[in-house]
């Protein structure tokens, strides 16, 4: 069995903490950064979020649970994918963690990610930040 670790990930952004925030927290922001993703939730702290879509042909749905949500500073949520290889069981979720904070005019966010089986994760959540980036710098 492979040993669980966590990956953490960040990254500076030319950009206010709001566009960021609005970044991780809105739809259609969602969809363009998170390769196409839909998610579903009502952003309340204890209720569900669902990202799907489809992944190199094979559709996918990723659950879980709102663990905080502070506007502008984090936004944290339990985790399952259906591709994860693993049953939908509370041992098999991991959190992840979003955090915003400013320095000077940028906007640092930061992602921890426990419980982590696959080695390709963190180059993932890498691909990501640097996405996020271009796009939110790009339309300042």
């Amino acid at each position: 069995m492979t040993q669980a670790t966590t990956v953490q990930k960040s990254i500076l952004i030319n950009a206010p903490t709001a566009k960021v925030w609005h970044a991780i927290t809105d739809p259609a922001m969602i969809k363009q950064l998170f390769f196409g993703t839909t998610v579903e939730s009502e952003w309340k702290v204890g209720g569900p979020i669902v990202y799907h879509g489809e992944w190199e042909g094979n559709s996918y749905i990723d659950k879980g649970t709102i663990l905080q949500l502070e506007p502008e500073k984090r936004f944290q949520h339990t985790y399952w994918s259906s591709v994860s290889g693993t049953t939908d069981a509370p041992e098999n979720y991991a959190t992840i963690t979003y955090e915003i904070t400013q320095e000077g005019n940028q906007s640092r966010l930061a992602i921890t990610q426990d419980n982590v089986i696959s080695e390709k994760t963190g180059d993932g959540w890498q691909q990501l930040l640097e996405n996020m980036k271009k796009i939110l710098e790009t339309n300042s």
